[in-house]
């Protein structure tokens, strides 16, 4: 038995190579993914031109990859594989333009109209023309966008743009705290809401209350924000069930209501701080908008102005 051993052992030798070679390749395989496999698996692991393997901890330490080619970081190193023959590769995204790679480093480049021009405005149709030109096409003021209405000047915004402006809001008369007009009751835990109104002349005053409520899962945090931002909004507060306590931001001023609620006053957006001595926050809040009361009377101010108008508690 002794004298057969030294024959065995080389066999052996041979039989376990190729064991650890499938083992080595199943973990780079698993580290890849399997839906990477097919685009990579025929692919040959090289360094690149800029010199040796770059030691890493996510792929972001690695030099970028060039075209048709891809980097990963495993066991600690930058690793660099080609991409295989006829998988498309791109080197600027919405050029109506890529690149087909040839399993070499090499690429063809092909017109892609899938490769869309994003502008990142919803107020413009990102596509490619016919003959693979990227294009930016205005959408007509009024077509629905993220979160609200084309203007003209393909800003999205809640309110619609409005031609002309009339002060016939249902809200009307609402120019007296004593006559606000009542919005539905809002909570914590929605999102902001906007109104969308005009001040028919430049001593108009608008006035709007709703009840706002503390949820279990909410977090009171009041806002205003209008626009245009040269309006003065001025928001009152009256806890139901404690004191009340308001605490206003540096780019507003503390005010009391005619009725006598705490407040702020300010331009364009800001939060104030609302503080009810209690655990629960439930309040009445009052918003009032009016003209800027310093606005100089030379040029004339206009004698109507649309604003929209929004809030959330």
């Amino acid at each position: 038995m002794l004298a057969t051993l030294p024959r065995l052992v080389p066999t052996l030798a041979l039989l376990l190579l190729p064991a650890c070679g499938l083992l080595d390749g199943a973990s780079a395989g698993a580290s890849e993914g399997d839906s990477e496999a097919a685009t990579f698996g025929t692919a040959a692991t090289f360094v690149p031109t800029t010199g040796e393997p770059t030691h890493c901890v996510g792929v972001d330490d690695c030099p970028a990859a060039a075209l048709c080619e891809r980097v990963q970081c495993i066991d600690d190193a930058c690793v660099y594989t080609r991409r295989a023959a006829g998988q498309p590769d791109d080197d600027i995204p919405g050029d109506c333009h890529s690149y087909v790679c040839d399993g070499n480093s090499g690429a063809t480049p092909v017109d892609d109209l899938n490769d869309l021009p994003d502008d990142g405005n919803s107020c413009t149709v990102d596509a490619c023309s016919p003959d693979a030109a990227p294009e930016n096409t205005p959408q007509d003021p009024g077509s629905p966008c993220d979160g609200g209405y084309c203007h003209a000047d393909l800003s999205c915004q809640p309110c619609a743009e409005r031609e002309t402006c009339e002060d016939t809001s249902l809200a009307e008369p609402n120019e007296t705290q004593s006559k606000a007009f009542a919005l539905p009751q809002q909570s914590d835990a929605d999102d902001i809401t906007y109104l969308c109104e005009a001040l028919g002349s430049p001593g108009d005053v608008d006035w709007f209350t709703f009840d706002a409520i503390d949820s279990v899962l909410g977090k009171v945090a009041p806002a205003v924000v209008g626009d245009p931002d040269d309006l003065q909004v001025c928001v009152y507060f009256q806890c139901k069930n404690a004191g009340t306590k308001v605490v206003c931001p540096g780019d507003s001023v503390a005010d009391n209501a005619p009725l006598g609620q705490q407040g702020c006053c300010g331009f364009g957006s800001f939060q104030p701080y609302l503080d009810c001595k209690g655990l629960d926050e439930d309040a009445s809040v009052w918003i009032e908008v009016r003209r800027d009361p310093d606005l100089p009377a030379d040029p004339p101010p206009a004698s109507c102005v649309n604003y929209q108008l929004g809030y959330e508690y």
